[in-house]
């Protein structure tokens, strides 16, 4: 196996750790969903710690590798751009949004009466997940195009585009599921419109 083929497996496999650690990501929101004391976010909270040692060690597997093959035999082609953008922007996200809600949330559980910040803070952490989601899968499709300029720059405000449509989506679906938190089924029926009067 050539030093290019090697970092080629490693760059594929940073990106399916990223992938894993959005699952993981998804499992604890659910369970901070459907958390109704600190204790039950605590518990959710479990896998916390190697969510961020996956989500570390897959940056460092795209990044590196994919430095080394972009000066050996990539150069900086328009899609390449596009992609670091977008990485950049996932970055940021996990990092500067996600990381300080979840830091918040144990403190606003413990003193929550109403639940109304623990659904601020959910709201938010569901958004940055689905922005990050679509603009990695934003990424995959410039690694396995490699468009041209034009193409590379309409794709990735295509996959902007789609990452905030998705946030503003995860913004209004988990109101339902988060309602859970504050008031009960009810409260969760009544925010998806399907609460059904009884006669």
């Amino acid at each position: 196996m050539t030093i290019y083929l090697a970092a080629r497996f490693l760059h594929v496999a940073g990106a399916l750790a990223m992938f894993s650690a959005l699952g993981l990501e998804i499992a604890m929101l659910r369970g901070l969903a459907l958390a109704r004391s600190s204790s039950e976010a605590h518990a959710a909270l479990a896998g916390l710690r190697i969510h961020m040692r996956i989500g570390t060690v897959a940056v460092l597997l795209i990044l590196v590798p994919g430095a080394y093959m972009a000066a050996a035999a990539w150069g900086m082609p328009a899609w390449l751009l596009a992609a670091l953008g977008a990485l950049v922007a996932i970055i940021v996200l996990g990092a500067g949004v996600t990381r300080r809600l979840l830091a918040a949330v144990m403190p606003a559980f413990e003193r929550a009466t109403d639940g109304v910040e623990v659904q601020q803070l959910l709201r938010g952490l569901w958004s940055s997940l689905a922005a990050r989601a679509v603009l990695l899968l934003g990424i995959v499709a410039l690694m396995s195009t490699k468009p041209g300029g034009g193409e590379a720059v309409l794709t990735l405000g295509l996959a902007a585009g789609a990452a905030a449509a998705a946030a503003s989506l995860a913004l209004g679906r988990r109101r339902a599921v988060v309602a859970v938190v504050a008031g009960g089924a009810d409260s969760a029926a009544v925010a998806l419109g399907t609460h059904e009067r009884t006669p």
